[in-house]
Formats: structure tokens, sequence, C-alpha cells
């Protein structure tokens, strides 16, 4: 019996020892397999953004993005050359080129909105190290207004997004 006994104590033993040396090979294989990748990024900073709509329209902040194709100025100043809010939704925009960056914003008429009034959308951009660059959309609303009509606003500020940190502001008058 002490035989038997001494057999299975030695066998757990090395059974242990066994598992043990397997697990950490094991891992240490996984461990040997992973490719790690580090790759520095950049990252861009915003100080702040302010929509200030003052007048009887609500404004919605679509960001900034790169345009797609290039196109020309849709408005300009009231009244005769403004974009006017109608049935189908419309789009103010200064000229744009093709992957500059693009700011844009959504403005909307409401059950205040008044009939023949011509409003002036303003981009204020102001970059930390430099002076404010400021942009102009003007759309009007004709003699009947519906409230939730809809003109797009998009400004291109350029081939690139101001240095980091920089601000922006939009107020529609």
């Amino acid at each position: 019996m002490g035989r038997e006994r001494a057999a299975r104590s030695f066998l757990a033993e090395k059974g242990l020892l066994f598992v043990t040396v397997k697990v950490l090979l094991s891992l240490l294989l996984v461990t040997q397999a992973v490719v790690l990748q580090v790759s520095p990024t950049t990252q861009e900073s915003l100080t702040g953004g302010s929509l200030n709509i003052t007048s009887s329209l609500v404004g919605a902040d679509k960001g900034f993005s790169k345009a797609g194709a290039s196109s020309g100025q849709t408005a300009g100043p009231c009244p005769g050359s403004s974009v006017a809010f109608g049935a189908s939704p419309g789009n103010a925009t200064n000229a744009i080129t093709a992957s500059d960056i693009i700011y844009h914003v959504q403005v909307n008429t409401t059950d205040s909105t008044p009939p023949s009034t011509c409003f002036t959308v303003t981009l204020v951009i102001t970059p930390s190290d430099d002076s404010p660059t400021t942009f102009n959309a003007y759309v009007s609303t004709g003699v009947s207004v519906v409230a939730g009509q809809t003109i797009d606003c998009k400004f291109d500020i350029g081939s690139s997004i101001p240095s980091s940190p920089f601000s922006f502001k939009v107020t529609v008058t």
C-alpha cells in the first residue's frame, strides 16, 4: 500500500507540474503570436463652438466635413440674391472647392418667422494664433412662410481646419 500511495503522490505532483508547464508554454506562444503596432495620431482640439440664432429661425449645427465637389456661390446679399425658403430644401453657400473643409449649419423656419424678411447667416472662425475670419450666407422668406422649411448653409473655410485650438460662432440675424 505504501508503494501505491507513493506512486499516486508522484503522479499527482508530476501531473500538476505537467499542466502548469503546458499552460505557461501556451501563454508564451500566444504572446509571441501577437503583433503590436503603434501608430502616432494627431488630435485636433476645438476650444468651443456657439450657435446663436436671435431671429425667428431655428438652427442645427451639422459640423465640419470635406467637400466632395466644387460649386459656385449660391447666395448673395438681400434683396434679390438670397436663397429663399420654399417647399424644397435650399442651399446657401459661398464658393466651394472640392476637398476643402466645409462647415454646415441648417436653418429652419418656425411659426413665428416673418414673411418677406432677409436673414444673414454668419460664421466667424477664430484661431488661437490669428485674427477671426468671417463668412456670410443670405437667406430670405417669401410672402408666405410655412414652418419647417429648410436651408442648408455651407461655408468653405479653406483647405484645412485652423490650427488647434480654435473657436467658431454662428449667428443668424
